[in-house]
C-alpha cells in the first residue's frame, strides 16, 4: 500500500525554501527532465491591503533552453517586462510590483507571455487586487500546476527495507490566494475518475509529498491535487496525471 516517506518529507522541508531576491536563479524541483517542461508558480496573483511586492518563479524542467517572452503586462506593474532565457534544469525568480489605479475593486488584469515550449506556447497569469479596506474572500483557489512526476512516468520496485519499494516524489506549484491557502490535498487512485478507486490521500500545507510504492501497488495509477483556502473554499482539481508501478525484476 502506498505510504508517505517521512524521511524524504522532512528532508524536503529543509530544502524547499528558495534563496535570493531580485532576478536570481532558483533551484528547480527535483523531477525527471522531459521536453516541453516549462513550469511556473504561482499561476495567479492576489494583492490585498497595501501589498505591492510579489515574486514569480520560473522553472525549466526539460532538456532544451526555454524562452519566456512577455507580450502584455498588467498596467502599473514593474519588473515583468523583460524576456528570460531558461537553461535546462534551472529556475529563475522575477520580483515585481503592481500599483494599479484606484478601484472599483476588485481590480483585474493579466500577464500574457509567449514561450517556445511546444506544450505551453502561451501563458496567461491573472492578477487581482482586492479592496484595501478588507472584504471576505469569495473566490476559490486556482488549480495547482503539477510539477512531478511527469505524466506517464514509470517506477520499478526494487529491494528495500521490508520488501520491494519504489520512492515517488509528488510536487506541484504554490498558489497565491487572497485569504491564504489552508491545505493542499494529493489524491492517488486506480481510475482517472477517482471516487471509490482512491487508494491514497494526504493533506499538506506544502507542495511536496514523498510516497513509497510497495509490493501490491503494481499497475497504473492516477493523481491530482486540489487546494482549499482559509475561508474554506475549495478550488478545482489540477489536471490528472498517470504513472506506472512495475514489479521488481
Amino acid at each position: 500500500m502506498l505510504r508517505i516517506d517521512w524521511r524524504r518529507l522532512i528532508l524536503g522541508l529543509l530544502l524547499v525554501p528558495l534563496a535570493g531576491c531580485g532576478g536570481e536563479d532558483a533551484a528547480p524541483p527535483q523531477v525527471p527532465q522531459a521536453p516541453g517542461a516549462l513550469a511556473y508558480e504561482p499561476p495567479s496573483f492576489c494583492f490585498t491591503g497595501n501589498q505591492e511586492d510579489k515574486t514569480l518563479t520560473l522553472y525549466n524542467l526539460g532538456d532544451e533552453t526555454l524562452v519566456w517572452d512577455p507580450e502584455s503586462v498588467p498596467a502599473g506593474s514593474a519588473g515583468l517586462q523583460d524576456s528570460v532565457h531558461l537553461d535546462p534544469g534551472f529556475g529563475f525568480q522575477i520580483p515585481w510590483t503592481w500599483t494599479p489605479g484606484p478601484g472599483p475593486y476588485p481590480i483585474l488584469d493579466s500577464l500574457v507571455v509567449g514561450t517556445n515550449d511546444p506544450l505551453r506556447s502561451r501563458v496567461v497569469i491573472r492578477v487581482r487586487r482586492d479592496d484595501p479596506a478588507g472584504t471576505p474572500d469569495t473566490v476559490a483557489p486556482d488549480a495547482p500546476i503539477l510539477f512531478a512526476p511527469a505524466d506517464g512516468d514509470t517506477f520499478t520496485l526494487a529491494p528495500g527495507q521490508g520488501g520491494n519499494v519504489a520512492p515517488i516524489g509528488f510536487a506541484w506549484s504554490a498558489l497565491d490566494d487572497c485569504s491564504g491557502i489552508a491545505r493542499y490535498r494529493l489524491e492517488i487512485a486506480t481510475s482517472p475518475t477517482f471516487g471509490s478507486t482512491r487508494v491514497f490521500s494526504a493533506d499538506t500545507t506544502g507542495t511536496f509529498v514523498p510516497v513509497v510504492a510497495e509490493d501490491g501497488d503494481e499497475g497504473r495509477a492516477y493523481w491530482r491535487v486540489t487546494a482549499t483556502d482559509t475561508e474554506g473554499l475549495q478550488g478545482p482539481p489540477s489536471e490528472v496525471r498517470t504513472f506506472l508501478v512495475l514489479p521488481a525484476p
